[in-house]
């Protein structure tokens, strides 16, 4: 049986269905940041590694400094599904408070769905659709995604409103 990569039947069934124009790069490697939706996502994941109280401007955590403003990079529906998981771990591991020395809630990105950052990522299109589009991302010089987003476009320009991590959290 042949193992078929999960963007590919996205791919596929947005194909079938929606008539989606395929990028000339569907299926291909990764790739530094081309297309516009492409350099968009590159420039949200590299303002927000530049922050370095992330977690705490982007899920309102205590020591949160408003230094980036995540609602003109993410969706509405993205920041209440982040914020929903941030909730629901910090009730489960501290009772519903933040405590000293104690991890509550994420310990990673939402955006990147990893604890470190890079100088730079690849990218690869799988899905673009007009003012709809879905993008993998992995590390330099990888071969395998570390996340699938989903942005969409609106007059102020591309926002992320879907997270998928490679390791099996999701958001919107």
């Amino acid at each position: 049986m042949t193992k078929m990569r999960p963007g590919l039947t996205i791919l596929s069934l947005a194909t079938m269905t929606w008539g989606a124009t395929l990028p000339a790069f569907a299926v291909g490697a990764f790739h530094p940041a081309k297309t516009p939706a492409e350099i968009a996502l590159d420039g949200i994941l590299h303002r927000a590694d530049a922050d370095p109280r992330q977690l705490a401007n982007l899920l309102h955590r205590p020591g949160a400094d408003g230094r980036v403003d995540y609602a003109r990079m993410l969706t509405p529906a993205l920041v209440a599904a982040m914020s929903k998981a941030e909730k629901t771990l910090v009730r489960k591991d501290c009772g519903g408070k933040y405590l000293k020395d104690e991890i509550c809630g994420l310990d990673y990105s939402p955006l990147t769905c990893a604890q470190d950052s890079s100088p730079s990522y690849i990218y690869h299109t799988i899905l673009e659709l007009p003012g709809r589009t879905v993008i993998e991302y992995a590390w330099p010089g990888g071969k395998v995604a570390e996340a699938t987003y989903t942005l969409i476009e609106d007059k102020s320009g591309w926002k992320i409103d879907g997270v998928t991590c490679a390791h099996g959290a999701g958001f919107n």
